[in-house]
């Protein structure tokens, strides 16, 4: 049914009921007076609604007026738990890297809330500590690069007695 279609329809409806076609409040009626008592109007989703007793109605496709939405609004999420504490720290750890330390430290935490986060899916922080195994994992790559470039050069040192 096209909207011009549905909308006809509706004010079919209305004409049926009220025995008019529907004004706006303020606006002339057929016997020229001005009217007083608030008419129905239409929405921009095209909903006729009027003032009822107890609020705002909307007119139904079975012709009858109803309070309230036409369609139910969502159900509210239910509240979050909080960002887990150890994927706050695990971020942190992996950025600050603290000499090799932070970085292991980071992954431990990480994976250590993600577990946490799998066991209670309320609890917030999954890509806090995602991030955090990332730059963790980076860190002990980069750890084992340092300490194989020291051990490296130590060797260099004592084999060939160039210790500058």
């Amino acid at each position: 049914m096209r909207r011009s279609e549905r909308r006809n329809a509706i004010e079919g409806l209305l004409v049926e009921k009220a025995g008019r076609r529907p004004q706006r409040p303020g606006h002339s009626d057929r016997r020229g007076g001005m009217t007083t008592e608030p008419q129905p109007f239409q929405d921009q989703r095209g909903i006729w609604w009027r003032q009822g007793p107890y609020g705002l109605e909307y007119l139904a496709s079975d012709g009858a007026w109803y309070p309230g939405q036409p369609h139910p609004t969502p159900y509210a999420q239910p509240p979050s738990a909080g960002t887990n504490g150890l994927a706050i720290a695990s971020l942190i750890l992996g950025i600050v890297w603290v000499f090799g330390l932070g970085a292991i430290l980071a992954l431990i935490f990480g994976i250590v809330a993600l577990r946490q986060m799998d066991r209670n899916p309320r609890q917030g922080g999954r890509g806090l500590a995602i991030a955090g195994v990332v730059l963790g994992g980076v860190g002990v790559v980069g750890l084992g690069f340092f300490i194989a470039l020291a051990v490296a050069a130590h060797n260099n040192c004592v084999q060939y007695g160039n210790c500058s």
